[in-house]
């Protein structure tokens, strides 16, 4: 093998054996003294692991209703809802980790979820997951004031040949950036 394809194999392996970037969460379930009962490890899920939750989740809700899926919209409400509940059931048995232990499931099994958490719990543990995917993910989802700034300096260093890299912005990233570099240029009109 080349040096190039030796470089890039010791990349690949370097990112596939890395650690799941995660953060600790309280869980939504406090204490006699009003304390969170513990904490757990939020990791953010490939998306391989995002297919097969929505694939288990399909699956799931056509057994129960015994493949009878009601076509017209108002009885189909109640086959959304019971495919969003399986989904977030997938979805939080896959991404709530043991603290100590980002390999072992936060919960005994899937089933365990629906169970014995109520509604409010998995939407705050839905709401915890949402952000720890924000914030530990590639996409960059705020920005402050001199980080605006810098994407401002970034974007005149690599003109109009590279827009690669606004890339990682999300879409309300891209407008806040937008406003900000028009009220700039508001702003330099004025002052001249």
């Amino acid at each position: 093998m080349s040096n190039d394809s030796n470089s890039h194999d010791d990349i690949w392996a370097m990112i596939v054996g890395s650690e799941k970037p995660h953060m600790l969460v309280p869980f939504p379930r406090n204490d006699k003294d009003g304390e969170p009962l513990c904490e757990l490890a939020m990791v953010v899920i490939t998306a391989e692991e995002s297919a097969i939750i929505t694939a288990e989740a399909e699956k799931k809700v056509r057994k129960i209703l015994k493949d009878n899926v009601a076509q017209n919209t108002e009885a189909r409400r109640g086959y959304d809802d019971l495919y969003n509940s399986c989904v977030a059931e997938g979805l939080l048995f896959t991404c709530c980790k043991s603290k100590d232990n980002l390999k072992k499931s936060f919960f005994p099994s899937k089933d365990s979820i629906l169970k014995v958490l109520n509604v409010d719990e998995m939407s705050i543990l839905l709401n915890h997951y949402y952000t720890v995917q924000m914030e530990l993910g590639p996409v960059i989802a705020n920005l402050s004031e001199d980080e605006m700034l810098a994407w401002q300096e970034r974007i005149i260093e690599s003109g109009k040949e590279n827009s690669i890299i606004l890339n990682c912005c999300s879409a309300e990233v891209l407008k806040t950036l937008i406003i900000f570099l028009a009220d700039q240029l508001k702003n330099l009109q004025i002052s001249k």
